[in-house]
Parts: C-alpha cells; sequence; structure tokens
C-alpha cells in the first residue's frame, strides 16, 4: 500500500504466452507532490559558495510523512538541527536559483527506470531502492514481479524473465512514449541477466549491480565456497555448471559485449556473492558501450541502493547526469 499511496498505478503486462505480470508505473513528481503535502518542503541548501544542494526539508512533528520516509528508506541528513533528504547531487550556484527553474526542466526530461531484482525478490520488497531513484535521483520507475512471483501468472524461467522485461520496455515505448536513451534498464544480481540481454537489443543506458559473469560459474563458486574446498578439489564441482547453465544461463560476459548505451556497473566491498573481478571482467569485456564507469557500494551483496554510501550516492548521480536521465 506504501507505493500506492505514493501514486504508484498497478498495470498488468501481457506475455508472449498469454499470462500476465504484475507491475506498477511510479511517477517521481506525483510522490513528490505527495510528500510535499505531508509537509515535507523543498529547498535549496548551499553547500559551498559554488555548490547546491536541492534538498526536501523533513519536519519532525509531522508523522504521517516521516511514516513515509521510513518505509522508503530515504536517508535522512542533518542541516542545524533540521532533517532534510538530498534531491540529486550538488550542483553549481549558476545551475541553479530560488525558483527551482532547473528542477522544473529536468523533470520534464526525466528517465524512467525497469527494475529487474534478483533471485527471490519481489518488487514490494525493496522500497529503499525504489525510494532512492523516485524521490533521491527524481526518476519515474516501471517495477515488476517475475512470472509466478509475487501475483504474477506463468512459470519462471530464463526465457520468461527476458519476455517479462521487454514487456516492460515495450509499455514504455508504446504507452509512455519514451525514447530508448530515456530509459534505464537497472538489474541486480541474477536480474542483470535479463537487463544485460534487453540492453544488447536496445540501445539504453545501463546499471548492472553486483552481477554474475554468468550463473552457471556462478553456482560453481558458491558451491566451492559452502563446501569450504581447498583449491585442488575446486574439480569436483565441475558437475554444476552445466546443470545450472540448463535452466538459468543468463551469459553475461557474452550479453554485455553488446551493449551500446552508457554503462554503469556497480560492486559491493563486502559482497560474499559476487567476487570483484567477476564485475572487472564484465568491464572490460563492454567494449561496445558508448561510455563505462565502475562504481563502489560500501554495504553487501542484498542492500539496497544507495543506503547510507555517499559516495556511491554522488558518483552514481553523477553517472545519472551525464546520461541525462536524472531527474533534478
Amino acid at each position: 500500500m506504501i507505493l500506492q499511496s505514493l501514486g504508484g498505478k498497478e498495470l498488468s503486462l501481457k506475455m508472449p504466452d498469454g499470462h500476465q505480470i504484475s507491475a506498477m508505473y511510479l511517477n517521481s513528481s506525483a510522490c513528490l507532490e505527495v510528500l510535499i503535502n505531508k509537509g515535507a518542503q523543498k529547498d535549496n541548501l548551499q553547500l559551498t559558495q559554488e555548490q547546491v544542494q536541492e534538498i526536501l526539508w523533513i519536519p519532525q512533528d509531522k508523522q504521517d510523512l516521516l511514516h513515509l520516509v521510513d518505509r522508503l528508506g530515504l536517508t535522512l541528513k542533518q542541516h542545524n538541527g533540521r532533517d532534510y533528504v538530498a534531491l540529486g547531487i550538488p550542483k553549481n550556484s549558476s545551475q541553479i536559483d530560488s525558483t527551482h527553474v532547473i528542477s522544473e526542466l529536468n523533470k520534464a526530461n526525466a528517465g524512467t527506470v525497469i527494475y529487474a531484482p534478483g533471485s527471490g525478490h519481489i518488487f514490494e520488497f525493496r522500497r529503499k531502492t525504489i525510494g532512492t531513484f523516485l524521490v533521491g535521483y527524481g526518476m519515474n520507475m516501471l517495477v515488476f514481479n517475475y512470472s509466478q512471483t509475487g501475483r504474477s501468472e506463468g512459470k519462471i524461467s530464463e526465457q520468461a524473465s527476458y519476455e517479462n522485461v521487454e514487456a516492460a520496455y515495450e509499455y514504455l515505448k508504446k504507452v509512455k512514449k519514451l525514447s530508448n536513451h530515456k530509459i534505464l534498464g537497472y538489474g541486480h544480481c541474477m536480474g542483470a541477466g535479463p537487463i544485460l540481454h534487453l540492453a544488447s537489443k536496445h540501445s539504453i543506458p545501463t546499471l548492472v549491480d553486483r552481477a554474475p559473469i554468468n550463473m552457471g560459474t556462478f553456482a560453481q563458486l558458491r558451491l566451492m565456497t559452502f563446501c569450504k574446498l581447498p583449491p585442488f578439489l575446486y574439480f569436483l564441482t565441475d558437475w554444476v555448471k552445466p546443470v545450472m547453465e540448463n535452466c538459468f544461463r543468463y551469459a553475461n560476459d557474452e550479453r554485455i559485449s553488446h551493449v551500446k548505451g552508457c554503462l554503469a556497473l556497480i560492486e559491493a566491498t563486502h559482497d560474499a556473492m559476487i567476487p570483484a573481478e567477476y564485475i572487472q571482467n564484465l568491464f572490460d569485456l563492454a567494449k561496445s558501450a558508448k561510455s563505462k564507469v565502475k562504481l563502489t557500494l560500501e554495504s553487501d551483496h542484498d542492500a539496497d541502493l544507495c543506503g547510507n554510501d555517499e559516495l556511491l550516492r554522488l558518483d552514481l548521480g553523477k553517472f545519472l547526469t551525464e546520461a541525462q536521465i536524472i531527474g533534478y
């Protein structure tokens, strides 16, 4: 109900075989309006003589507002004893004035995120990540549940996940009339598979977050780690790779070489599942990307974006700004 209360519009996306998956479209401007109506106040905060940060003051006596902020997992910062949420990243003072002209202009051109979560996650439980994009970066979002998860029909499979993401893309193209450069494909862990499949076909900005090279290699590594095998016994796990690839392959190492849009990859400092070299390998293979950058999250594998990691918030915001899809 939290996402609906912020203006989320429930959708059903039809798959090629006729079954439907549950989805939701969230508009950043509508969400911000809800927060302001509950007592939040938009303002500019002078950080230095040259830099200004757009913010949303969060009064402590507005309980309904505080509840929404808490449920979205928005990071509260403080200035002179007052709490606020940062909107976008700092700008040069010359880029912004008290009338928020720049913000309104950017809002009209804000990008929309197709969010493909990792395995076992339904979008309703990833509100912190949704809040990061929706409020923190002022971007619209199209979220969905994979086939056979949440309230979605059908059977889950690798092919079904490709069709799920493609249906989300087609909705944004045909219903929202968006061009490719205004659609950000964001995939976390397993979700990077269908997102890279989409990005290899359509030139869209892409964010790959804590992703495996492919599922076979990933499953083999997980088994080695779980069994605590010494290197000379790694061959005992060779059987798991073909078994996994027969179910879910997600050849990210192959797909990423065909990505032509702007690309960012995220690794986590305390990720017990995805080694840093996986992210570096994917980064090196992305030879056709319009631009590419590697970012670091100070957290573990399952943490939402961006949490309390201020450096990642700024670095990711810079990527979104350069890709011209940020909403502030």
